[in-house]
């Protein structure tokens, strides 16, 4: 059985739900309480999975880290994105700024991993 590592970073503004969506997919659980994450958080969540190409079973290691938001005073610490193979950008569609922030946190994802250089 061969095993897969790989980092993603949930990046968004404050308050949009990202610990929420961690916590659903890592633990199982889910609570309306707020939760005001302060640096990052890391999680981690092993999947197993069958490739067919290869007719052999994997395990993908995730190393989830949920990122501080983004405020208008603080932005996302650009170490905290170094190495990550993937981003889930996350927005509170209820808050129209948060949905406009978007494409900052793309461009910031994208400058720190360009695509060409991820494994």
């Amino acid at each position: 059985m061969s095993t897969i590592d790989r980092k993603i970073c949930l990046v968004g503004d404050f308050g949009v739900g990202k610990t929420s969506l961690i916590r659903r997919f890592v633990e199982g659980v889910f609570s309306d309480q707020y939760l005001s994450t302060v640096g990052v958080k890391i999680s981690r969540k092993i999947i197993k999975f069958k490739d067919e190409t290869r007719s052999e079973l994997l395990d993908i290691k995730l190393m989830i880290w949920d990122l501080e938001g983004h405020t208008k005073f603080k932005g996302i610490s650009p170490t905290y994105l170094k190495g990550a193979q993937g981003a889930i950008i996350v927005a509170d569609v209820t808050r129209m700024e948060t949905i406009e922030h978007i494409v900052h946190h793309i461009d910031l994802f994208l400058s720190i991993n360009p695509l060409g250089l991820m494994d």
